[in-house]
C-alpha cells in the first residue's frame, strides 16, 4: 500500500500548528479565569462544563479535523479551514461564556456551611443588577432570634420568597468584619447538622491538611460532595471534593 509521506508530514505539521495555537489560547483564557473571575481553587465549582467544551472541541476536534482535510493545493482547503475555525470559535465563545456565567460570584457562610451563588444564579434571583459589587468576597449570614428554630425559618423563608435561605443580602456581613467568637460559634452551629459519617471524614481531612481551619460542606449548584477549609484569618483556604 502506497503511503504519501509528504502528505502525512504536511498534515502533521498543520495539526501541530493548529493544536499549539489552540492550546496557547485556552491556557491564556484559563489564566484570565483564575486571575480575574474565580477565587483560588474554585475552578471545580463552575468551570468544569465549559472547560470540557474548550478541550474537546478546540483542543481535540479542531486540530483533528484540520489533519483530516489538510492537503496542499486542495481547492476547497480555504473553505474547509474556514468552516472548522468558525465552529471552533463558536464553541470557544460558548464555553468561555459558560465558565464566566457559572463562576461562584457570592460566597456565604450560612447556617449549614459555605453556600456559593454563581453569576447566573444571581441574575435569576435579582436580574442583571444583582448588586454584588465585590465578587469573591466572603460574607457571613447573620442569624437572628432563636437559632434552634433556624431549620423551620429556612423552610418558611424559602417557601414565601422563592429564594434560597442563604440569599439574604440585608443580613450579610463581610467575614473580615466579624469577631473570632462569631466565627467559632457559627462553625460549632454548622457542625451540629453534619451527619456523623461526614464529621469523621472532615476531622480526618482537617488533620491531613495540617491547616488551622474548619472543614465545612459546600452548597453549590455544581457540586454536591464538595467541602471548604475555612479559617477566621484567611477565609476560604481551599475547596475540594470527597
Amino acid at each position: 500500500m502506497f503511503i504519501n509521506r509528504q502528505l502525512i508530514k504536511d498534515k502533521t505539521k498543520a495539526f501541530t500548528t493548529h493544536f499549539l495555537i489552540s492550546l496557547a489560547i485556552i491556557l491564556a483564557f484559563i489564566g484570565l479565569a483564575v486571575y480575574y473571575w474565580y477565587a483560588p481553587n474554585m475552578l471545580i465549582l463552575g468551570a468544569t462544563h465549559g472547560l470540557i467544551i474548550l478541550v474537546l472541541v478546540d483542543l481535540v476536534l479542531g486540530p483533528f479535523l484540520t489533519f483530516v482535510v489538510f492537503k496542499k493545493g486542495k481547492r476547497s482547503l480555504p473553505f474547509d479551514l474556514t468552516v472548522i475555525f468558525t465552529i471552533q470559535i463558536a464553541c470557544f465563545v460558548y464555553g468561555a461564556k459558560l465558565i464566566i456565567d457559572e463562576r461562584p460570584l457570592l460566597q456565604v457562610i450560612a447556617d449549614n456551611g459555605l453556600t456559593l451563588f454563581t453569576k447566573s444564579e444571581l441574575s435569576e434571583l435579582e436580574g442583571k443588577n444583582h448588586g454584588i459589587t465585590e465578587p469573591n468576597t466572603l460574607f457571613y449570614l447573620t442569624l437572628e432570634g432563636d437559632l434552634t428554630q433556624t431549620v423551620a425559618k429556612r423552610a418558611i423563608i424559602e417557601l414565601t420568597t422563592g429564594k434560597p435561605f442563604a440569599y439574604q443580602p440585608n443580613n450579610f456581613l463581610k467575614a473580615s468584619n466579624i469577631s473570632q467568637q462569631q466565627f467559632t460559634d457559627r462553625m460549632a452551629f454548622i457542625q451540629q447538622f453534619i451527619p456523623e459519617y461526614q464529621k469523621k471524614l472532615y476531622e480526618k481531612l482537617s488533620k491531613e491538611n495540617s491547616k488551622e481551619c474548619e472543614i465545612v460542606p459546600i452548597t453549590s449548584k455544581h457540586k454536591s460532595n464538595a467541602y471548604a477549609c475555612i479559617s477566621y484569618d484567611q477565609g476560604v483556604i481551599f475547596v475540594d471534593e470527597h
